[in-house]
Parts: structure tokens; C-alpha cells; sequence
């Protein structure tokens, strides 16, 4: 099975279990892992007339933070929100950063009245992000 069947087919496993109509939070980074997830999402979320919605956070570590971000949401074929977002730098950037993106999905989530985010990793990422 290539990669690609292998990821909808996951991807459509773990949506079958929300009803029709139900909000999907999709966290989009730019990154190849979550531009595929984003993309097998809208495809399987369509067959089972689930609102899947794309989110990206702009962490505003960077200048051009707003026009990456800006970037990363017209790659998608989803509807994308861009959530801002402040980083109180407590144990470390990384660590500071995450917890920071985590709160803005949940604020993002509740705001939408999303019933799950997705989230895409690739199997080199570290295990304290996954």
C-alpha cells in the first residue's frame, strides 16, 4: 500500500467515528506532514460531510511570521483560520512555544465548537512533540 492510500485510509478511520456536520480542526505548520493530513482530511471529511477547517499558528517568533503564515493557508483547499499567538518563554522556546500553539488550538477548537484537532507528525519527529 503506498503512502498516500495508507494516510486516507487512517485518516478516514479516525473520522468515521464523528457524526455528519461535526467541526475537525486540522493544525497546519506548513510542513509536508500536516499539508498531507490537511489534504486527506478535506478529501475523507467530504465522503462523511464533515466541516473540516484548517488552523495555522503564527507564533510571532519571526518578521515575517504573518506572511508565512499567510502563505501556509493559501496552499490549502480548506476553509483556514490564523490564530496569533504570544509566547511567554518559561522552559525553553520550544517547549514555550508548544504549550503556546496546544492553548491556541483548544481556544481555536472551542471557538468553532470543533469536536477534534488532528494534528500530523512524521515518524522523525521527537517523542515529546508527538
Amino acid at each position: 500500500m503506498d503512502a498516500l492510500v495508507a494516510l486516507r485510509s487512517a485518516v478516514r478511520a479516525s473520522l468515521e467515528k464523528f457524526s455528519p456536520g461535526d467541526v475537525i480542526l486540522v493544525a497546519v505548520s506548513g510542513g509536508a506532514d500536516s499539508l498531507a493530513l490537511a489534504e486527506a482530511a478535506k478529501l475523507e471529511g467530504e465522503k462523511l460531510t464533515l466541516r473540516i477547517i484548517g488552523v495555522t499558528v503564527d507564533h510571532q517568533l519571526q518578521n515575517n511570521s504573518a506572511a508565512q503564515a499567510e502563505k501556509v493557508v493559501n496552499q490549502l483547499s480548506i476553509p483556514c483560520l490564523i490564530e496569533k499567538v504570544s509566547v511567554q518563554i518559561t522552559d525553553g522556546l520550544e517547549a514555550s512555544a508548544r504549550r503556546a500553539r496546544y492553548e491556541a488550538l483548544d481556544k481555536c477548537a472551542k471557538e468553532n465548537n470543533a469536536v477534534a484537532v488532528l494534528l500530523g507528525h512524521t515518524k522523525d519527529d521527537q517523542a515529546e512533540t508527538v
